[in-house]
């Protein structure tokens, strides 16, 4: 007997490129899922491109700021009485406010959204916790992207268990397997360290709770020691970046690199002889890919423990782990891995072996066609 397919609709806001969301489209079994997408977007994106290349249904709303989620929540509740969706999947913060209202008023029954933050709001925007609260109550299904999150979620923002769903982001592995030596140069190339002996490799926006001042302190030590050394910084920019260029100025100009953003990403991660990412406590990271993606390319990396890495990463055996805000551990992770070689090697072995299967794109469109029917 063949049952009819669902109809799963996708609210995004503020999305350019991202990748999970091409392997969604090219993943997910036709056979059963009928997806449709609805961008939350000042214009078009990339990936709003790529729905309509592979002939999805979509729509996009003018969306620009806050002031616009009236007329959003408007045309969406629109969107949903043509299309008559199954199931309303919303992501991040403004398309869950408006998704999710739009959705319990058009009377969908299964209303999802993924949380992306942990601790932000809590932390940084305690005016905003009641909004997620908002959309705790008005969602059916969340997915949780990290077992971090799903304490928060649980502990400080009394959300049922029952509702939660964890389900890790999920990697497409051959993408980090399968680097030609030659797109690994081009990337040296490009940003002129192609010579550098140590290659110390950093990929964080400058947000004051990703700790990238202690990694640039700890950064000038290791120097110290092997001047050939050079600190990649990819996604430089973000609120902090007077204080983290007030710390780049204990290095010569020649010592370190500053990087918008590269697109491709398993050829950076390659580039780097070692990774370093240090938020500054165990919950101010939702997930943290970059943890993923570090080992998966068989980096070997100095981590402190927040996010996803609470769940999977262990000292000495696939990473190096120092503690919160301290310079001087990350001075002496590096200096150990630049030293010890049997160690080098065995967290690199031991890092791509702990990610390969247990955060694999496969078993993530295997929980969330689950979760979607």
């Amino acid at each position: 007997m063949r049952f009819p397919k669902k109809k799963i609709c996708l609210v995004l806001s503020f999305h350019d490129k991202a990748v999970q969301y091409e392997w969604l489209v090219q993943s997910i079994n036709r056979d059963k899922f009928e997806l449709m997408f609805v961008f939350l977007n000042p214009g078009g994106s990339y990936v709003e491109n790529f729905v309509k290349q592979a002939g999805l249904r979509n729509y996009r709303i003018t969306y620009n700021s806050k002031k616009d989620l009236p007329n959003a929540i408007w045309q969406l509740l629109k969107i949903f009485k043509s299309e008559k969706p199954n199931a309303v999947h919303c992501h991040l913060f403004d398309a869950n406010i408006a998704g999710l209202t739009a959705a319990i008023i058009a009377g969908i029954k299964k209303r999802i959204y993924t949380r992306h933050h942990s601790t932000l709001h809590l932390d940084y925007f305690p005016s905003t916790v009641k909004w997620d609260k908002y959309c705790n109550s008005l969602s059916t299904h969340i997915v949780s992207i990290s077992k971090s999150v799903t304490d928060v979620l649980v502990e400080k923002e009394n959300v049922p268990a029952n509702k939660i769903h964890l389900i890790h982001h999920g990697f497409k592995m051959d993408d980090f397997e399968n680097v030609s030596s030659e797109r690994i140069d081009s990337v040296k190339a490009k940003y002129n360290y192609a010579d550098a002996k140590t290659v110390v490799g950093v990929v964080s926006r400058y947000i004051n709770w990703k700790g990238i001042e202690y990694i640039v302190d700890g950064f000038v030590k290791f120097h110290q020691s092997f001047p050939d050394a050079i600190l990649v910084l990819a996604n430089a920019s973000g609120s902090h970046s007077n204080v983290i260029r007030e710390h780049l100025n204990q290095l010569p100009s020649t010592a370190y690199r500053e990087i918008k953003f590269e697109n491709d990403s398993p050829a950076l991660f390659k580039s780097f002889t070692y990774f370093v990412h240090t938020p500054v406590d165990a919950l101010c990271e939702a997930y943290g890919q970059i943890y993923v993606e570090a080992l998966a390319a068989r980096t070997p990396s100095v981590f402190t423990l927040s996010g996803v890495a609470n769940e999977f990463i262990k000292n000495n055996y696939n990473a190096l782990v120092v503690d919160y805000k301290n310079s001087n551990e990350i001075y002496e992770a590096l200096t150990r891995l630049s030293t010890e070689t049997e160690l080098a090697d065995s967290i690199k072995s031991n890092g791509y072996n702990s990610v390969i299967n247990e955060f694999s794109f496969d078993k993530f469109i295997r929980k969330t066609e689950e979760l979607y029917s």
